[in-house]
């Protein structure tokens, strides 16, 4: 259900919508943007680490590798939301 509506390029409350409902929405999509860059940020220390210890070709880096493009992908998509 959407909380907002867009009027000439300017967002407001639908009809028979809370504020405070819709900032708490707000607040959990922030909230999983932060744990989103946690999670990317997390996920380069742990290639780095396993880059040091010579397992750059190992299962574990290239499913760490995956995940850390998965992550930029979703964090991208926030990013062109946010602006």
């Amino acid at each position: 259900m959407r909380l907002t509506r867009k009027e000439n390029k300017v967002y407001v409350l639908t009809e028979n919508v809370d504020a405070e409902l819709a900032i708490e929405k707000l607040g959990k999509l922030e909230d999983m943007y932060d744990r989103l860059l946690a999670e990317y940020e997390n996920t380069e220390t742990q290639l780095q680490t396993l880059k040091e210890q010579g397992k750059a070709k190992s299962v574990t880096y290239r499913q760490q590798f995956a995940n850390k493009l998965k992550l930029k992908e979703l964090i991208g998509r926030f990013e062109i939301a946010l602006k």
